[in-house]
């Protein structure tokens, strides 16, 4: 990987901390305490608003572990670690990089981590993707990783 490609994917990491951080700074009002005053407030209404609270509440959990799967990634492109397998030290595939720059294991050793978690991990992104209103280009690369790079032996 050349100088070149790592600059566009440290841009497209600092890029998406930038967002990542005005979402968090944007939605903090959300996950608030919800008031329960019965007075203003029907039955319905308060389910709504705690179910609403209780996403903001995951999504804004999300956020910060990408932004922390940001960093790192950022720390290992200034200390020339980054692109490596933190399991067997191979490269990382450009094209799995820019898909997700943040990637921390090369194809091979991400299905076989896959293989020992596909279903659980699967069960799960459907659920936040229904339930929490994943963002759609998350639930996409991970989808990626998990169908389509690790296809059912």
């Amino acid at each position: 990987m050349d100088k070149e490609e790592i600059e566009t994917l440290r841009q497209d990491l600092l890029t998406r901390k930038h967002e990542l951080t005005q979402l968090t700074r944007d939605s903090r009002e959300s996950s608030d305490t919800v008031v329960l005053d019965q007075s203003k407030v029907g039955r319905l209404s308060r389910i709504d608003a705690l179910q609403a609270q209780k996403m903001a509440q995951e999504l804004a959990k999300r956020r910060q572990t990408q932004l922390q799967e940001i960093d790192g990634a950022l720390r290992r492109i200034e200390t020339g670690e980054f692109g490596h397998c933190f399991s067997c030290g191979d490269d990382i595939s450009i094209a799995r990089l820019r898909v997700n720059p943040a990637s921390t294991r090369c194809m091979p050793c991400m299905e076989n981590w896959l293989d020992n978690h596909r279903w659980e991990k699967l069960s799960i992104l459907v659920q936040e993707h229904n339930t929490l209103a994943m963002p759609m280009h998350l639930f996409q690369s991970v989808c990626l990783d998990l169908l389509i790079f690790n296809s059912p032996s």
